[in-house]
């Protein structure tokens, strides 16, 4: 048997656990690795297919879980085909989500079988799982006598719909097929409205098949000289991830209610069955089980190999090789006579060709286009394009909240009419309104864009903000990967949106930077060039691969070198730089390193170079004319950075890079390439709720609906929105704020974030619950209060790595900490009715939940269930509360931090029981009154077993006091719930014995007291590490530091004898250097035996010269720097440790 698992073991595509259980049944088991895997060659030696959806046509990404890599779709139907004609079995267990095409139906149209866009409805036999709890099962005992069904009794499958279809499809069966399982006699079938929401319907499929009672969702038959099985049960529950924890066996055999499921066993009988014909023939099989292959990925030797330590020569860090390719030069704006431009295609062609261009892109208006025009266009441009010119169809569209887009591509494609809107249908439909202009909870566009993007089809972009009303801002935008910094029309700068740019990174996703110059004619287009305006560049393989290599949508992990110029050439500076280490292991040396070149020209000779991370200025090189500029920056790539590069020329000319981004996997943020959300939602763009709590999470298996794996959360507080009521019963507040998020710092030790909130959008857009995918705009500035909130999360220690995932994905240690902060800011004098800062929606995950209400030292246990009105609480600064059950859930601890708060607590089946309010009601507040509300939380992992008041209180305790603590060189500041600290010396020194007892903590140190501009690191002089790369002995890494100057070191008690650390700045400068930039990178060192080496760095970004002493600060072996006074010139960049980089400058 072969389980066809695009992704192998990872996502949730095979459960070796279930396999096992098959291979000791006397079935042979294996599966792919990859998409690719599935060959002639490979299937052969099988007798049986798992197969759960078929792949997308040649090249195409689709909302398919199969990689754009071969087979594709006709390969592989012609495989299955052949596999079945010679007595093979085939095991469909269909995985659709119906979007835009249903993946199977390529495979069972020739089988006589539909999958119809309807879902299952039995409320009467559902049950919610004990650990994916929100998610139900339904159970089932109409089991027909078949060849399958010996000792199979009854079954539990999953229940509900799943985007465009059910968690379990019912079947249309042929007069061949044997129905096995039918739901229960009083189940009914339901249609799935498709155009009621956000997903396009399946193209492929049939939608009015009758309705049906007592619906099949299991069935077998014969075909051609094999023999097929049928079951559309969403595979994750069985051969997915049946058997890890989350999913608890519970479809495969336990069950629930005390009624056992015998789904594992109806798949054994059927794999067996399904072999028959070909084992009596012999014309397919012969596979043996490789047991290995039934170990966890992770655990294989030839997985760690592959994240050995990286170990750098000289030559690696002074110099670079160019990317693959050169810069080619064009122009996005064009209108031709198919809108209003007064050129043909091939006009503006000729003209581009005679002006050296290698590439145009059309922006005709969409709303003097119709469907057969844009298809002459993009004829048009495919005949205008050869081997020296690309010219590439596109259009500019309005939205419906005053966005200005444009969309381009070699498939330019045009939209349904569910993605338009307005009177006469020409505006992009993105805050979401229905025929008869009323807003609903939906994002068709969102769905539209992002589909043609991924496909490679399509780039999306945005341009002129400053006439776009109360559209989006650049800092705010979605599923979008190229935004307009400058805005050329009529031959003048209407806008330079740098700034917004900037700020953009400093969220962590930023676009293509790009250049929109409209062009009304082939002699507009002549002017504009020769004078050097509006002009993109882009570097590519080739021009046939350009669109491709730059052009395209950027997805996560792409950094295309495209950007607008005036005059410099970037030839390098953009890159995605991703640190991995094996279990996401810190203090990994080699890893961490980024040489990080730049090479920019100019032909008139550069002014300056700046690099800005976000919004703050990270490096300044004045280069006095020269013509060329390369230096290779010896930076770390664990410090998450997102780096933008601009380059000015003597005559005023400027380029602006694409960013370098740096991350570490398993440890930072990431958005998903749609560009709205990271997984955790610390970080989002429009109106999010800024998460307080970080549940950690165990190996529970992968969840399909992309929530943590292990996890049962009591209390996450998961509504920060403060909610402010007046007297006058005005409102403000809710999830309507639109806000703008960026990253303060992440390191290997902790990640900062904080979220602007100043604007909401328009109360006519009237949502329940409004989120980043739905809320666009319009716009408008909030009336009663503003505010900004800030999250810190402390990681916890690495502890093994992630069995089946990316192997630099892990498991921690123990709880997590956190710290969340609100600073509210009155915009106008109001009369205060109530001001709910936070609280807890939906029910908790456990049975039975306590909680622990700690004030001034008196501590009172509730057992919640018992609660039936509202217990109110008056909490101080250092007052805590917590939560716990006697089963297994993720207990957690809150405390005050700031302000006092009015903590109400209901009793579980309330929709908000726990609640968190300002204690202001009846006051008067005056405009301009500004609030700090903070909670510090500790999170423990589901298998901790904090399931008593006590244990939390003890918890608590050591938190506070943490016995044989010693820190010296810096101060305790009173802070409830974080051990903060402040230095005057630019460093902290902790030590920290191992408790006599197991606490499962996370202790969350911070020192204040730190210079952005200066390098910080920390050093482990002896401690807890993972150990794959060495001992907990003589180990760095570098940290990051908040807008407010402050480090964050995470310590682990229980994990060593003793924790002993130094963190903060390794070299500082005195007073007269405060405004130096000063980087300090390890070069080698605590790993592999290697000797400790250093880089050191100094560059001044001012225009004086700045004179300065500079010395060692923390005593790192390797490194003896000092004290030296030496003299920076304007913009001068000087290597102090480590054999200075090439620098080569043109004459």
């Amino acid at each position: 048997m072969l389980v066809h698992a695009p992704h192998g073991q990872s996502y949730f595509g095979v459960d070796v656990g279930f396999l096992s259980d098959l291979h000791a049944s006397g079935i042979e088991v294996d599966y792919t690795d990859r998409h690719r895997d599935f060959t002639w060659e490979r299937i052969k030696r099988y007798n049986v297919l798992i197969i759960t959806e078929c792949p997308g046509p040649e090249g195409e990404h689709e909302f398919s879980h199969c990689p754009i890599e071969p087979p594709w779709r006709a390969q592989f139907v012609d495989m299955i085909e052949r596999f079945l004609d010679l007595g093979g079995g085939v095991f469909c267990m269909a995985d659709d989500y119906n979007i835009s095409f249903q993946y199977s139906r390529p495979l069972t149209e020739n089988w006589n079988v539909e999958l119809p866009v309807q879902h299952i409805v039995d409320d009467g036999n559902t049950a919610f799982m004990t650990r994916f709890t929100y998610f139900r099962l339904c159970f089932t005992d109409q089991i027909a006598p078949s060849p399958v069904s010996d000792g199979v009794r009854q079954i539990w499958f999953p229940y509900g719909k799943h985007y465009n279809a059910g968690m379990t499809v019912p079947l249309v069966l042929g007069p061949e097929w044997q129905a096995v399982v039918k739901a229960m006699p009083a189940a009914r079938t339901e249609r799935i409205n498709v155009g009621a929401g956000s997903f396009p319907p399946p193209t492929n499929v049939k939608r009015d098949f009758p309705l049906m009672t007592a619906p099949p969702i299991f069935a077998i038959r014969p075909y051609k000289r094999g023999r097929l099985a049928l079951s559309a049960v969403y595979p994750t529950f069985t051969f997915g991830q049946g058997t890890k924890w989350r999913y608890n066996r519970e479809v495969l055999s336990r069950g629930l209610q005390d009624r056992p499921s015998h789904f594992a066993k109806l798949i054994e009988n059927t794999v067996k069955w399904l072999a028959g014909p070909s084992l009596s023939s012999g014309a397919l099989g012969g596979y043996t089980t490789d047991t290995n292959r039934l170990r966890p990925t992770n655990a294989r030797p030839e997985v760690k190999k592959r994240f050995e330590e990286q170990f750098w020569g000289e030559k690696e860090l002074s110099s670079h090789r160019p990317s693959p390719g050169r810069l080619h030069r064009g122009l996005v704006g064009i209108k031709t006579k198919f809108s209003v431009g007064d050129g043909t295609v091939p006009e503006y062609a000729q003209a581009a060709r005679e002006l050296d261009l290698d590439f145009i892109v059309l922006m005709d208006d969409f709303d003097k286009l119709t469907e057969a025009t844009c298809r002459e266009m993009r004829q048009a441009c495919q005949a205008a394009s050869d081997s020296g010119l690309l010219v590439l169809p596109g259009y500019a569209i309005d939205n419906n909240i005053g966005n200005h887009l444009f969309i381009y591509g070699p498939d330019l494609p045009w939209p349904e009419p569910v993605h338009l809107a307005g009177p006469d249908g020409k505006l992009l439909n993105q805050q979401y309104q229905n025929p008869d202009g009323k807003y609903e909870r939906k994002c068709p566009v969102l769905n539209w864009i992002l589909t043609n993007c991924l496909r490679r089809k399509t780039q999306t972009g945005f341009y002129n903000f400053t006439e776009s009303g109360s559209g989006m801002r650049m800092e705010h935008l979605r599923t979008y990967g190229m935004a307009a910094l400058w805005f050329y029309r009529d031959g003048r700068l209407v806008e330079d949106k740098t700034e917004d740019y900037l700020l953009t990174a400093q969220g962590c996703v930023p676009p293509s930077p790009a250049v929109v110059n409209i062009i009304r004619s082939p002699e507009e287009l002549r002017r504009e060039v020769t004078a050097g305006r509006g002009l993109l560049y882009a570097r590519g393989k080739s021009l046939d691969t350009l669109y491709m290599d730059a052009l395209r949508y950027p997805g996560t992990y792409d950094a295309p070198n495209v950007f607008p110029s005036t005059g410099p050439m970037i030839l390098a500076w953009p890159e995605c730089f991703r640190v991995h280490t094996f279990a996401a292991e810190d203090f990994v040396t080699g890893r961490n390193l980024m040489p990080s070149p730049i090479h920019v020209t100019s032909d008139v000779g550069l002014k300056e170079i700046r690099i800005y991370d976000g919004t703050d200025l990270y490096r300044r090189f004045v280069t006095s004319g020269a013509k060329e500029f390369r230096q290779t920056l010896v930076l770390n790539g664990t410090v998450q950075r997102n780096l933008v590069l601009i380059a000015e020329d003597v005559n005023g000319g400027k380029a602006i890079s694409y960013a370098r981004r740096t991350r570490k996997i398993g440890d930072m943020p990431e958005y998903c390439s749609d560009r709205v959300n990271i997984g955790s939602m610390y970080l989002a763009h429009g109106p999010n709720t800024l998460p307080m709590v970080k549940t950690p999470a165990i190996h529970g298996g992968f969840a399909f609906d992309g929530t943590p794996e292990g996890i049962l959360p009591l209390a996450t507080m998961q509504y920060t929105q403060s909610l402010l009521t007046t007297k006058q019963g005005e409102q403000e507040g809710r999830e309507a704020f639109n806000q703008v998020p960026l990253l303060e710092t992440s390191d290997e030790g902790a990640m900062i974030v904080r979220s602007m909130r100043d604007e909401l959008i328009h109360e006519k857009v009237d949502f329940r619950s409004m989120s980043p995918w739905v809320g666009y705009g319009p716009i408008v500035p909030s009336k009663l209060f503003e505010h900004t909130q800030q999250l810190i999360h402390w990681h916890h220690e690495t502890k093994q790595v992630h069995p089946t995932d990316h192997a630099g994905f892990n498991f921690g240690y123990g709880a997590i900490p956190t710290a969340f902060t609100t600073w509210i800011r009155l915009k106008r004098d109001v009369d205060v009715k109530e001001l709910r800062l936070f609280f807890n929606g939906g029910y908790p995950h456990a049975l039975h939940p306590w909680a622990v209400v700690s004030r001034a030292g008196k501590v009172e246990f509730i057992e919640l269930d018992s609660v039936t009105g509202v217990l109110r609480h008056a909490l101080e600064p250092g007052d805590w509360f917590g939560f716990f059950s006697r089963s297994d859930t993720n207990s957690n601890i809150f405390t005050v931090r700031d302000t006092p708060m009015r903590l109400e607590l209901r009793g579980p089946k309330a929709s908000a029981w726990v609640e968190l309010f300002a204690e202001l009601d009846g006051q008067h507040m005056a405009a301009g009154a500004e609030m700090t509300y903070g909670m510090a939380t500790m999170t423990f992992p589901v298998d901790a077993e904090i399931n008593s008041g006590e244990q939390l209180v003890s918890r608590v305790q050591y938190l506070q006091r943490p016995a044989g603590l010693d820190v010296s060189v810096a101060r305790r500041l009173a802070s409830p719930g974080v051990l903060d600290y402040a230095t005057d010396d630019h460093k902290i020194e902790i030590q920290l014995p191992k408790p006599d007892s197991q606490t499962l903590l996370t202790l969350p140190f911070r020192c204040a007291g730190m210079n952005r501009r200066w390098s910080a690191g920390l050093w482990l002089r002896k401690g807890y590490v993972l150990g794959h790369y060495g001992d907990g002995q003589d180990r760095y890494r570098p940290l990051g530091i908040d807008l407010d100057g402050r480090i964050y070191v995470p310590i682990a008690p229980d994990l060593a004898e003793i924790h002993h650390v130094a963190a903060g700045h390794p070299v500082v400068a005195d007073e007269a250097g405060q405004e130096l930039f000063i980087q300090v990178t390890q070069v080698s060192g605590g790993t592999g035996g290697q000797p400790h080496t250093w880089h050191v760095s100094v560059n001044n970004p001012l225009d004086r010269p700045v004179t300065a002493t500079i010395k060692q600060n923390i005593d790192l072996p390797g490194l003896n720097l000092e004290p030296q006074t030496l003299t920076f010139q304007p913009g001068e960049y000087r290597i102090l440790v480590g054999r200075p980089s090439r620098v080569a400058r043109a004459e």
